[in-house]
């Protein structure tokens, strides 16, 4: 089991719930699992097959956890 697979389980048992709160910006589970399901798609248009490495460089924003749960999702990478 990995973060992008915990997610996944949370937003069926709790879609609703918030996972990420900045500030005024809130995104329940199903948003953030479906933003990673999102980025995952981009990656992978973009050219990278699971294994590869992704850097993530972003200040403290509800994009940073969307994109390290996407870089983390099965066949993706081992988020190291």
């Amino acid at each position: 089991m990995n973060l992008a697979s915990i997610l996944t389980d949370s937003a069926a048992r709790d879609p609703e719930r918030v996972a990420v709160k900045l500030d005024d910006v809130e995104l329940t589970y199903a948003q953030l699992d479906g933003a990673c399901a999102h980025v995952v798609g981009l990656l992978r248009a973009h050219g990278f097959e699971p294994g590869d490495r992704v850097g993530i460089m972003l200040p403290n924003l509800p994009h940073f956890p969307i994109c390290y749960t996407a870089s983390c999702a099965p066949g993706e990478s081992s988020c190291r």
